[in-house]
């Protein structure tokens, strides 16, 4: 038996319904973890968008983040949004601003999508077009964007533009990568 100021967690059940409740909590635990596997950044904001208060809480505490058992979704959604891939960012906040009829803000958040974003929304139209060969082209453009920033979860111009690579050398990168895989 466990001493009594050890943290809840560790104690030993006092009776069948407490073991009980406890394994259901571990298996709910498991679930989260399951749903929630993915890097913060490379997750899609369908995906934050769709997660419950308890996936949220997870997904924070993963990231050090603390969280208040009477916080909102809202509010963690919040304390997700700095740590997301800065183009799923900003569809979370037009979403948000057109669901307040801020059209105002949806038109600035909008108009300030970075060439990442507009690549983005191109290769989702293309897909969507079956224009498969367009899609391949700015998949690889995409790509060089992604890969040649320092920090895909700051917006464009935030930080020292120097820290990111230049796109002829991430192109000729990707060129001599995939020379090497045919």
């Amino acid at each position: 038996r466990v001493d009594a100021p050890q943290p809840a967690a560790w104690r030993q059940p006092n009776n069948p319904s407490q073991l009980i409740q406890r394994a259901q909590q571990s298996i709910q635990r498991m679930q989260i973890q399951e749903q929630v596997s993915k890097k913060v950044w490379e997750m899609k904001a369908a995906d934050v968008l769709t997660f419950e208060t308890e996936q949220l809480r997870y997904l924070l505490r993963e990231y050090g983040v603390p969280t208040r058992r009477r916080e909102s979704k809202i509010d963690m959604i919040d304390k997700v949004l700095p740590m997301l891939d800065e183009t799923q960012r900003r569809l979370i906040l037009i979403r948000r601003a057109v669901e307040e009829e801020d059209y105002a803000m949806a038109g600035v958040l909008a108009a300030g999508t970075s060439r990442r974003g507009r690549l983005c929304e191109e290769l989702v139209e293309a897909v969507a077009q079956e224009r498969y060969g367009d899609a391949a082209k700015i998949q690889v453009e995409m790509e060089v964007q992604t890969m040649g920033r320092a920090d895909i979860t700051q917006d464009p111009g935030s930080y020292d533009p120097f820290l990111d690579a230049d796109d002829w050398y991430m192109q000729d990168i990707i060129k001599s990568r995939n020379r090497g895989q045919q």
